[in-house]
């Protein structure tokens, strides 16, 4: 496609927000979506907690993708649609990890519930701008983390469209599951 640009950054690189505007200029956007995520294989246990990896996700994770919207947010207006989705995980919800008795991977389970309200207080400052933002389970995906055991990416992007199809101002702020659109218990 002549429109698709390409840029090649590392999120923990000084200034990549900022790289990343210069990058866009004044180009109008639709839809922003943040799928980027830094699972923290040392920092799931209670044995194995290294701080230095569990930090480098919650910025990867919670912070970097705010950040960012913050500063993409006068393209987001100049756009049609306006709207700003965060792909988490169910696993980011305290009612479903009680509710299923999960254990461990706090690394993870902590910035995903992070991002779940980082992304919920974004939703209720852009509203007025009329910048929807939806944070969306993507399901249980065959990725490396779930060991390829889920849907295909193909049926979860499906899925996501779909959702993002559907997100409006009046659902803003929502936090659902893809496959169903069900609102997910925080």
């Amino acid at each position: 496609n002549a429109n698709l640009k390409i840029i090649h950054i590392d999120f923990l690189e000084k200034n990549a927000t900022k790289k990343i505007k210069t990058f866009l200029k004044n180009t109008p956007l639709d839809i922003v979506i943040y799928n980027a995520s830094l699972f923290p294989y040392n920092a799931n246990s209670l044995k194995k907690l290294d701080t230095t990896e569990w930090q480098s996700a919650f910025y990867i994770n919670t912070i970097f993708p705010i950040q960012l919207s913050v500063e993409l947010k006068p393209n987001l207006e100049e756009g049609g649609h306006k709207k700003i989705i965060f792909i988490s995980s169910r696993r980011g919800s305290n009612f479903v990890n009680a509710k299923d008795s999960y254990r461990g991977r706090y690394g993870y389970r902590t910035t995903k519930a992070a991002l779940n309200s980082a992304a919920f207080a974004l939703s209720q400052d852009l509203f007025e701008e009329d910048i929807a933002v939806l944070i969306l389970h993507p399901g249980r995906v065959a990725t490396e983390i779930t060991s390829y055991d889920g849907m295909p990416p193909q049926e979860s992007a499906k899925n996501i469209i779909k959702q993002i199809n559907l997100l409006s101002l009046e659902t803003t702020g929502s936090f659902i599951s893809a496959d169903d659109g069900k609102p997910i218990n925080w």
